[in-house]
C-alpha cells in the first residue's frame, strides 16, 4: 500500500500528493489560511476537480485574505461549522476517494513552522471511511452562501434557510458579524432582505461584512445603494472608497474620501485621502525613478508634474490633520511630511518636517540619518557631519553611516554642490 508518515517537509508532500489528483479532494480542518496550498487547490478546480472544504466558522477563517470566490466560480463548494456551539477539529483530506492525509498539521501560514505529523494512507476502503465521516459532517454545516446563485439551487435553499422571522435574521446576523462569522452574516442580511426590501439599512451592514471577506465589488455595490438612501453617509463613503482602492480604482476612493470629509471631517476620512493619493508615488527613491531617462519627452514632464500634485495633495491632508486635531501622534505625521517632500524632491521642506518630527517625540537615531541626507543634498555639510555623528553614536558599526560620513566628508571639500535629483538614493 505504500503508506508514509512523516513529521517534517510535511506541506510540499501535500502539495506533491495533491498534483496527483484527477477527480476530486475532500477536505476537512480547523483553519484553512495557507496561500499556497489554497491556490495548489484553485488550480485543481481550474482543472474540473471537485473541491469540497469544511472549516470552522470563526475570526481565523473569515480573515484567511483567501479568494473563496474563485473556488465557487469553479463550481467548489465550502461548508462552514458553527464553532461557537461545536468546533471541528479534524485534519483530514481524502484525494480521489483513495489517498487519505490524516494526521495534527492544519493548513495554515503557520503551520510549517511547528511540530506536526501528517500519515499518508493509500487504502480505498479506509478513504471510504474518512469520506463517510466528511458526508456526516457536512450535515451540520452551512454551506456558504457568498458568491454563490442561491436561486438556482434549491437544495442548498432548503439547507439555509431556518424559517426565522426578520427580525431574527437581523438579530443573529448583528451577533454573527460581531463573532467575525461575516460569511454567515451576509447570508442572515440576504434573507432579511427577501423578507423586507425597504429596510435599506441591512445595506451598510451588508456591505461591511462583505468588505470583511473581501468582496469589493459586492461591497461597493451596496453602499452605492445605501448611498442612494442616505446620502449623508460619511461612513459609507470612506468605506466605499477603501473598497475602491484595493480595486486599485484611486480616483474614485479619492472622490469618496472627499464626499466624506464634506459631510464629517474626521481624522481617518484625512488620512484615507492622504494615503491614496500619496499611492501615486514611487515606493522607493523619488519621482525621477519613475523615469528611465528624464529627457525632452512631454509625457515624461507630465508625468512628474502629476506625481509632484498628488504628493502636495497628501501633504495638504497631513497638514490638516496636525492643524485640526489633538491628540494624535505628531511625530508620525511630521515623518510622513518630511519622506512624502523627500519623493517629490521638496527637500527644504522634507529637512523642516524631520526636525518637526525630531522635537515632537521620542529621540530615534534613523532621524539623525535622514536629516544628516538632507542637510547633504542642501549642502549644509556642517550639520549634517553632526547629524550623522549622532546616528553613529546610536549604531556604530551601521555600514550605511560610515559610509554617509565619509560621503559627507568627501563632499564638503569639493569646491562647488555635485548633488543632482537623479542621484537621490
Amino acid at each position: 500500500m505504500n503508506n508514509e508518515v512523516l513529521f517534517n517537509n510535511i506541506k510540499p508532500k501535500i502539495q506533491e500528493e495533491l498534483k496527483k489528483s484527477r477527480t476530486s479532494v475532500y477536505l476537512a480542518v480547523a483553519w484553512l489560511t495557507d496561500d499556497e496550498l489554497f491556490a495548489d487547490l484553485i488550480q485543481l478546480s481550474n482543472k474540473g476537480i471537485g473541491i469540497k472544504i469544511i472549516l470552522n466558522d470563526d475570526e481565523i477563517n473569515q480573515k484567511s485574505g483567501l479568494n473563496f470566490s474563485e473556488l465557487y466560480r469553479n463550481g467548489g463548494l465550502i461548508y462552514f461549522v458553527d464553532s461557537l456551539r461545536n468546533l471541528m477539529h479534524n485534519k483530514f483530506c481524502i484525494i480521489d476517494e483513495k489517498v487519505t492525509i490524516n494526521g495534527s498539521f492544519n493548513w495554515t501560514r503557520k503551520a510549517s513552522n511547528n511540530l506536526e505529523n501528517i500519515t499518508i494512507i493509500r487504502d480505498e476502503i479506509i478513504s471510504k471511511q474518512f469520506l463517510v465521516q466528511f458526508n456526516e459532517l457536512t450535515k451540520t454545516t452551512y454551506q456558504s452562501p457568498e458568491y454563490h446563485n442561491l436561486e438556482n439551487s434549491e437544495n442548498l435553499k432548503i439547507q439555509l434557510e431556518k424559517d426565522l422571522s426578520y427580525d431574527e435574521l437581523i438579530l443573529r446576523a448583528a451577533k454573527r458579524k460581531e463573532n467575525a462569522s461575516y460569511i454567515m452574516a451576509i447570508h442572515d442580511y440576504r434573507n432579511a432582505l427577501k423578507i423586507n426590501n425597504d429596510d435599506k439599512n441591512i445595506l451598510f451592514d451588508l456591505a461591511y461584512c462583505q468588505s470583511e471577506v473581501g468582496d469589493d465589488k459586492g461591497t461597493i455595490e451596496n453602499y452605492s445603494e445605501y448611498l442612494k438612501h442616505y446620502p449623508n453617509s460619511s461612513a459609507a463613503y470612506n468605506n466605499r472608497g477603501i473598497a475602491y482602492e484595493r480595486l486599485k480604482e484611486v480616483n474614485k476612493a479619492i472622490e469618496d474620501y472627499s464626499s466624506a470629509i464634506l459631510i464629517d471631517e474626521k481624522l481617518l476620512y484625512y488620512e484615507n485621502r492622504a494615503i491614496a493619493f500619496s499611492s501615486f508615488l514611487p515606493k522607493n527613491g523619488d519621482i525621477y525613478s519613475q523615469q528611465e531617462n528624464v529627457t525632452e519627452n512631454k509625457s515624461d514632464y507630465l508625468q512628474i508634474d502629476f506625481l509632484k500634485k498628488q504628493g502636495k495633495n497628501a501633504n495638504q491632508d497631513y497638514l490638516t490633520i496636525l492643524k485640526k486635531f489633538q491628540d494624535i501622534d505628531r511625530q508620525y505625521y511630521y515623518r510622513k511630511l518630511s519622506e512624502i517632500s523627500f519623493i517629490i524632491l521638496e527637500y527644504e521642506m522634507s529637512l523642516e518636517y524631520i526636525s518637526r518630527a525630531m522635537a515632537n517625540g521620542k529621540e530615534d537615531y534613523s532621524d539623525y540619518y535622514t536629516r544628516a541626507v538632507l542637510y547633504l543634498i542642501t549642502d549644509n555639510f556642517e550639520n549634517a557631519l553632526l547629524d550623522i555623528n549622532k546616528a553613529l553614536s546610536y549604531s556604530p558599526n551601521s555600514s550605511d553611516y560610515k559610509e554617509l560620513l565619509q560621503k559627507i566628508k568627501r563632499e564638503k571639500l569639493k569646491p562647488k554642490n555635485w548633488f543632482k535629483p537623479n542621484n537621490v538614493w
